[in-house]
């Protein structure tokens, strides 16, 4: 799913920022301001995690070489908090196996200093947009499983049938059932889904079923 800029422009704009420079901390805030961005600055990790929301949405740009937790740690906490907040890693060091590692572990870019301001706000715009995806399927997963949890057992086992493109008289067969069943069992849960047709059911049941695939989508 791609978002308009209006969408974006719209969306929770906040950028954590994280340096142990002082003068580079300035720097990123002022860019990030003049093009509308709502920031907080940290002078270490601990400082961030200390406010970070589960749910939240945005980016992290952080630098690598820090007191305390450096870049590569805080990229870990975040994947291992589980958070929609997209990562950027702002280092003078960009070696290949740093990058390789950040990049690998779902960073959006690594932003070489000395910045250009134009570079760092189009890296931005870009993870935002990735954190916004990641929150809205992760949210559609959410509703999916709880969509397809209003089912019955008797419900659901007809609807995988009907899923798999069986006719009603090879599910009867296979389900013991009479088509009258059959085909009540089926009505019940298109109402409680709010559904129209077995498609909508497949696409609601992939989605409870197999959150990577719809999150690496």
């Amino acid at each position: 799913m791609g978002f308009t800029r209006e969408q974006v422009r719209q969306s929770n704009r906040t950028v954590y920022v994280v340096d142990d420079d002082p003068m580079v901390l300035d720097a990123v805030d002022k860019a990030l301001h003049s093009r509308g961005f709502t920031t907080q600055t940290f002078e270490n990790a601990e400082g961030l995690f200390e406010i970070l929301e589960q749910t939240e949405t945005g980016v992290v740009v952080t630098d690598l070489n820090m007191p305390g937790m450096n870049g590569l740690q805080v990229q870990q906490e975040l994947l291992r908090r589980g958070t929609d907040l997209s990562f950027i890693l702002l280092t003078g060091f960009a070696d290949v196996p740093v990058t390789v590692e950040v990049m690998q572990n779902g960073a959006v870019s690594l932003v070489e200093k000395p910045f250009r301001v134009d570079h760092l706000i189009g890296e931005v715009e870009r993870a935002l947009e990735a954190s916004l995806k990641r929150n809205h399927d992760r949210t559609e997963i959410r509703l999916a499983k709880e969509a397809i949890g209003r089912l019955d057992e008797e419900e659901l086992a007809v609807m995988d049938c009907a899923a798999k493109g069986k006719a009603n008289k090879t599910i009867s067969y296979e389900l013991c059932l009479s088509g009258r069943t059959v085909d009540r069992r089926r009505q019940s849960a298109f109402r409680k889904l709010e559904i129209e047709s077995v498609a909508e059911f497949a696409i609601l049941r992939a989605r409870a079923q197999d959150p990577q695939q719809i999150l690496s989508a």
